[in-house]
């Protein structure tokens, strides 16, 4: 790739990123009348989701190697702050079995923005672009060896489809697809490897509710696979989210 298009490319990404959700959210604050309102354009929600944190590994290899399984199945917690232009997230679940005292947390941080493909007055078509940074760590409490802690370190870059739909004045229905691909990095050993991830967010807005604070109900799809160079942090994850939160 020469150096013209490696520059084409960098102007596409940060175009498509200087121009945050609340421009496009404006677009579509036209009431039946003509009026035009403002919209909330942030949010905070919080939400509980059935995770699963598998190791896809060689077994052999990681009975070998003495190291710990940190496969997970338990409930996660949400917390999400959608800003214009960006977002920042987090998430806790424990496992307190007799056989393991598991602790997963992960937080981030997303840059959003966006390319107009579609606009008509109640109906938005446009090609979503992220960039993501997030730390997550899976931990064994009853483990002394703090190489194998799984503590992971990321940074992602992807780009979608997604849509907003206005049915009603005060009604508005946002979603957005995305896979993404980076890389992802052992805090402890510093090795790394490649990180792929889907993302589907899902959000339905009650707007101007109570003065210009409004309700958020949200389905949120989140696959993740770590193809990390080391066996024993080879892990898949998978999260489905029900959040409810204010709009502001």
């Amino acid at each position: 790739m020469n150096s013209k298009s490696k520059l084409l490319i960098l102007l596409f990404i940060a175009t498509g990123l200087s121009i945050p959700d609340s421009v496009w959210a404006q677009m579509f604050s036209v009431g039946n009348n003509g009026r035009v309102f403002s919209p909330p354009t942030s949010a905070v929600v919080a939400g509980i989701e059935p995770f699963e944190f598998n190791f896809t590994g060689d077994p052999d290899q990681l009975e070998s190697d003495q190291a710990p399984n940190y496969t997970f199945y338990d409930p996660v917690y949400r917390l999400r702050l959608e800003i214009p232009g960006f977002q920042l997230y987090g998430g806790y679940g424990r496992n307190l079995s007799e056989s393991d005292n598991l602790n997963y947390l992960n937080i981030g941080l997303t840059l959003t923005g966006g390319m107009n493909m579609l606009t008509r007055p109640r109906f938005r078509l446009l090609v979503p672009l992220e960039i993501n940074t997030e730390y997550t760590q899976v931990i064994n409490n009853t483990v002394s060896d703090r190489n194998n802690e799984f503590r992971q370190s990321a940074i992602l870059i992807g780009a979608g489809l997604g849509f907003s739909i206005q049915p009603a004045d005060r009604i508005r229905i946002t979603s957005r697809g995305l896979p993404m691909i980076g890389f992802s990095v052992s805090s402890q050993s510093g090795e790394g490897g490649v990180k792929y991830q889907i993302e589907n967010r899902n959000r339905i807005y009650l707007d101007n509710l109570f003065g210009r604070t409004g309700l958020v109900f949200g389905v949120d799809f989140r696959f993740s696979d770590y193809n990390s160079e080391q066996n024993r942090f080879q892990y898949e994850s998978f999260a489905n989210s029900l959040m409810i939160g204010l709009s502001f």
